[in-house]
């Protein structure tokens, strides 16, 4: 059986087969049946002869051009190898006679000027004959590879991207050559972007499709349906082919276009929100783009992450995530939107501080919850010098404000009854209003700019607002002490043959309200400065703090000239200066200060206690001048006066004092009395056995029983004197 027979058992076998399926029954010879089953055949068939004249129309015009451009290129071959055949019979000529001028006489001319440059013109022509060659093979080469790509990429897309590259490295390999012709190069360059172009818009068509199907950009989480996971394998598929194609003269940086076409639908939202006159855009509210940001991140991730994220692995290998890309690709959108508002934004200095808090934290967000550590929206406002500026500026005058709001409280040095937690301050001192308010300030300051991550910009904030903030406070209170000190204990000690105090000038501590009220005062600045102390050993430790310290210590440096710029530009900031060791920090150099003003106060505070004892002990040191009867079992009357005083006094530090502080007053309190008592009774009297006896009852019922209200054995604190009355005491015994 023949070929053409076994052909018509097939088609008899098909119509059989036809027949017997429509068929079946008697019923289905209708012939409205078989009309519309015919119909419906020659329409078919029409399509069909249509679909084949198409097919084979593209196909004559493809060959035509294919054949057109063969039957050109054969025409230059033709031409360069007749010019080739021709140049190599000049070349045969000139050979014949350069032999036979060398096989002639001595006497004969040798070949002639005339020769030489026709060898020369030869030898030009010959190289612009492989010239042409090289360039023809390598055109004929770029047309073949761009066909071939351009044949596979309706077809199988996955086999068009081969030719393409192969182009690509041509092209490059071309360029490359030093010898290589630059109009070549450029031209191979030229063709593959050309092709690339091609390339990408079937690709993308075929991408953007894909994404239709799943509902791109409606987020997807996994586990997907049978439904989702037909239309998966269709866009894995896709996403591969596109992210195989990449430029000529691609960056290893540049976003994959897969990646970037997923983002168009989700830029365009942006765009629609937040970049035309839509509500939500509004330059006071930059939290609602970055939250509509994380929004997106959050709702996407899962899908990127678990679907995306192998397609890119396999095709671009481990060292790129989909998720960087993701959100590379996204935060363009954000850069965009604050380059645009930035010029405005200078010129309002609390929309413009609430933009870069925003973005501080945004990027703080990305980075805790995302391990994302790419572009920064913070840097691209903190990079430009005139928008940090008037956010610094800013920052720096609502801070000062905020300070000289808080100093001038007429409260400012009242106790604080409660603290943050609402439990009461179980110390002895408790912190005032403005030590609190001041910290809660300096605080605030610090969560600014903690996330700032230039060290210098940290700096300014740190140097210029903070250390500037706690050196005017150190400031105040030294000269609330002064003033203090000029007003209330101009002369502590009365000079005999002086002036009356009412002619001096000279107040004393009742004037100026009493021991108490003096007391008062230099305890509420006392806790003010111990308030701060306190803060800043909880500051010291912060990991903010050592992390800032641990890089000023590595740019000293920097840190010199940039204290020196400082002072330079701003001579209210002559005060910073470098801590001596290096290993101190600029907190602990200002504790230090705020330490002396505690020593200074707590000197003050036992002047003025002196001061108030001298004045009522003045007629107990006179009685001892005095004969007078010797009351065996009481302390002298004049003492009592002196004693209440001091009881008053001890009784306020007490209260309002930490206990180790105050038993170090005390203490030197005593030594004060001690001495008062060694200048005024013992050393000018001359004292017997009687009169020191008297002494010794007046100090053990009177200032030792005193002070066992505050410590367990006062008199240990004025050795001097129980020395002598024990002394005496002894001798008379014997």
């Amino acid at each position: 059986m023949n070929v053409h027979e076994m052909d018509t058992d097939d088609k008899n076998r098909s119509i059989a087969s036809f027949l017997d399926y429509s068929f079946q029954t008697s019923n289905d010879l209708d012939n409205a049946r078989l009309k519309e089953l015919l119909a419906r055949k020659k329409e078919q068939q029409t399509r069909l002869d249509q679909e084949l004249k198409a097919t084979k129309d593209e196909t004559q015009k493809t060959l035509s051009a294919i054949l057109a451009s063969a039957s050109s290129q054969h025409s230059q071959l033709g031409e360069l190898h007749s010019e080739l055949a021709k140049t190599k019979e000049e070349l045969q000529a000139l050979h014949t006679q350069l032999v036979a001028g060398r096989g002639a006489s001595n006497n004969e001319p040798r070949p002639s000027a005339v020769l030489l440059q026709q060898l020369a013109s030869v030898e030009q022509k010959i190289t612009r004959l492989n010239k042409a060659k090289g360039c023809v093979k390598t055109l004929i080469v770029a047309t073949d590879l761009r066909n071939q790509a351009m044949r596979y990429v309706e077809q199988d897309s996955e086999k068009s991207i081969t030719p393409y590259q192969q182009l690509v490295k041509f092209a490059q390999l071309f360029s490359s050559q030093s010898t290589s012709d630059n109009d070549i190069a450029q031209d191979l360059h030229k063709r593959a972007t050309l092709l690339y172009q091609d390339l990408k818009d079937v690709l993308s068509k075929k991408f953007k499709a894909c994404l239709d199907e799943l509902g791109w950009p409606t987020p997807m989480r996994p586990p997907y349906g049978l439904d989702v996971r037909t239309k998966l394998d269709n866009f894995e598929k896709q996403f591969k082919n596109l992210a195989l194609l990449k430029r000529p003269d691609a960056d290893a940086t540049d976003t994959p276009l897969p990646v970037a076409i997923m983002l168009d639908a989700i830029s365009l939202r942006f765009r629609f929100h937040f970049e035309s006159s839509k509500p939500t855009n509004r330059l006071d509210k930059p939290e609602w783009y970055f939250t509509h940001v994380k929004t997106t991140i959050s709702a996407h991730i899962p899908f990127i992450v678990t679907t995306v994220q192998p397609l890119v692995q396999e095709v671009l290998g481990s060292e790129f995530t989909a998720k960087d890309l993701f959100i590379h690709e996204l935060l363009k959108n954000v850069s965009r939107k604050l380059k645009h508002s930035m010029p405005k934004l200078r010129h309002r200095p609390r929309w413009l501080s609430h933009t870069i808090h925003e973005a501080l934290d945004f990027d703080k967000t990305l980075q805790e919850d995302y391990a994302y550590s790419g572009d920064s929206m913070a840097a691209l406002i903190l990079d430009d010098s005139e928008s940090y500026n008037a956010w610094f500026t800013a920052e720096k005058k609502f801070a000062q404000a905020r300070y000289d709001e808080i100093a001038m409280d007429s409260n400012a040095y009242e106790p604080l009854e409660e603290d943050e937690n609402g439990k009461g301050n179980n110390i002895g001192s408790k912190p005032t209003r403005i030590a609190v308010k001041l910290m809660n300030l300096l605080n605030s300051v610090t969560e600014t700019y903690k996330s700032v991550p230039q060290l210098e910009q940290q700096l300014d904030f740190f140097l210029e607002i903070q250390v500037g903030l706690l050196n005017q406070f150190q400031c105040r209170l030294t000269s609330a002490l002064d003033s203090f000190e000029t007003l209330s204990l101009i002369r502590s000690v009365p000079v005999p043959g002086t002036l009356p105090d009412a002619v001096t000038g000279v107040m004393s501590s009742a004037d100026y309200g009493g021991a108490i009220a003096a007391l008062k005062r230099l305890c509420r600045w006392w806790a003010s400065a111990r308030t701060i102390c306190n803060a800043i050993d909880e500051c010291a430790v912060d990991d903010h703090f050592l992390d800032m310290q641990y890089r000023i210590r590595n740019n000293m440096g920097m840190l010199e000239a940039l204290i020196a710029s400082k002072k330079e530009k701003d001579p209210n900031l002559a005060f910073l200066r470098i801590p001596e060791p290096h290993d101190k920090t600029f907190l602990a150099l200002a504790k230090d200060g705020f330490e002396q003003i505690n020593q200074r106060a707590e000197e003050v505070m036992i002047r003025v206690v002196m001061k108030e004892w001298a004045a009522d002990a003045r007629s107990y040191a006179i009685s001892w001048q005095l004969d007078k009867d010797d009351h065996e079992e009481e302390i002298s009357p004049e003492l009592y006066q002196p004693l209440q005083s001091l009881r008053l006094c001890c009784n306020y530090l007490f209260s309002n004092l930490p206990q180790a502080d105050f038993v170090g007053i005390y203490r030197r309190l005593s030594g004060e009395v001690e001495e008062w008592h060694m200048r005024n009774v013992v050393a000018p009297n001359r004292l017997n056995g009687e009169e020191l006896k008297r002494l010794e009852r007046d100090l053990k019922c009177g200032l030792w029983k005193q002070g066992r209200l505050w410590v367990t054995k006062p008199e240990n604190y004025m050795r001097k004197l129980k020395t002598a009355t024990e002394s005496e005491t002894s001798d008379d015994l014997k």
